[in-house]
């Protein structure tokens, strides 16, 4: 799974690369990659039975994290994310479903995007939503690695920018500052339209 995620990506980045304006809004970005993800791997499209016997597919949008307990809400919500549907509940049983209407706690792989259009934010904004989404990526990884199941999942943010090249600045300003793992990764392509 982690290799459909890391090829998927590059897929994404290279086509990006060459037809930049294929992608108006970060939904475009979200559905285009959910294609090339599905295309590289079908299985993702498979009902698989759910820890409370329904069945749901691995590939979700929009999820929206609480953490273990009311007290550690996260609150964040993740672009992408690629769950184990074995380990998903979607009804009440003994332990109720939170409010989201689901639980689940072994994931693959939580993809963030992130699109900057050419009159989007100036450089120095974009940066810090850029390290502010590495931050939340770490907290989660942070909050839910010893729950899952999956040794090792991937956490990307991909950063799509049609403004300016800010390479360097995301080099020396958010890699450089912050000590991301090995397994949060940042993707970043610079295409004029």
């Amino acid at each position: 799974m982690k290799k459909t995620i890391r090829n998927s990506i590059a897929n994404l980045l290279k086509v990006f690369s060459e037809y930049p304006d294929i992608f108006l809004t970060e939904s475009d970005v979200r559905s285009y990659l959910f294609a090339i993800l599905i295309r590289n791997n079908p299985r993702l499209l498979r009902p698989q039975k759910t820890r409370d016997d329904s069945f749901s597919i691995p590939i979700h949008s929009e999820v929206r994290w609480y953490g273990l307990f009311n007290k550690d809400r996260l609150r964040y919500r993740s672009d992408v994310v690629i769950l184990v549907p074995e380990d998903l509940r979607v009804k009440d049983g003994l332990f109720r479903i939170p409010s989201k209407g689901f639980g689940f706690n072994s994931y693959y792989g939580i993809i963030e995007i992130k699109l900057r259009r050419i009159n989007g934010d100036p450089d120095n904004k974009f940066l810090s939503k850029i390290k502010k989404d590495l931050i939340r990526l770490k907290e989660i990884r942070k909050r839910t690695i010893t729950h899952n199941k999956i040794k090792k999942p991937i956490y990307y943010l991909v950063c799509l920018d049609k403004k300016n090249n800010i390479e360097n600045d995301i080099e020396s300003r958010i890699q450089s500052t912050l000590k991301l793992s090995d397994d949060i990764f940042l993707e970043y392509a610079f295409s004029r339209s």
